[in-house]
């Protein structure tokens, strides 16, 4: 009897594990989940943010597209994992000067290569991301923030704001960390929603 008891309460126990994956929370949820859970953007926040934008700043152009990737994989180092929306970016530097293009990640188009990445729900109107540069710029890292989302007639605008961080790659081929390029604009900016 004791057998058949243990057998029940390892079965129930079994089916209370399988019933907990797929449940699907939101995608602002901090909190440990169980394996298989969906952190999904149950409300389409991160849609607005969608698109394409363009600012001007130094006698440069940048082009920033952000794009949403949804029941993205994440597992943890033990194995545990979730599924999650997420919004991640890619950008295009040219001096107008003499349209040449200073910078690029245009061309990515695998979740896992997109140099900008989401870090958190949209939360009073603001998205915020990091930045991990090139090995040749020693992973050099910038915190970047969109908000303020205006509409006006036609044209959508966001203010950008990003600063700066640490390098990763050691060792790297720059002794001063200030000497290492800054790609993306620092500091505040005004870019407009082209798509």
């Amino acid at each position: 009897m004791k057998k058949y008891n243990f057998l029940i309460i390892l079965f129930t126990a079994h089916i209370s594990c399988i019933a907990q994956e797929g449940v699907v929370v939101s995608y602002k949820t901090y909190d440990k989940v169980p394996n298989g859970t969906y952190l999904k953007d149950i409300e389409g926040e991160l849609n607005s943010f969608s698109g394409t934008y363009i600012g001007h700043w130094d006698n440069k152009k940048f082009t920033l597209v952000l794009q949403k990737f949804e029941h993205i994989t994440n597992t943890a180092l033990n194995g545990d994992y979730y599924y999650e929306d997420r919004m991640v970016g890619k950008y295009e530097i040219v001096n107008e000067l003499n349209g040449s293009i200073l910078y690029s990640t245009m061309t990515v188009t695998e979740y896992n290569d997109f140099p900008i990445v989401n870090m958190g729900g949209v939360y009073d109107g603001e998205l915020e991301f990091d930045f991990i540069d090139s090995d040749e710029r020693c992973h050099n890292s910038m915190v970047l923030r969109l908000y303020k989302m205006i509409l006006e007639g036609n044209i959508t605008t966001v203010k950008y704001w990003g600063r700066g961080g640490d390098y990763y790659l050691e060792p790297c081929p720059y002794a001063n960390q200030a000497n290492i390029p800054i790609v993306l604009p620092y500091g505040f900016l005004t870019l407009t929603k082209v798509n």
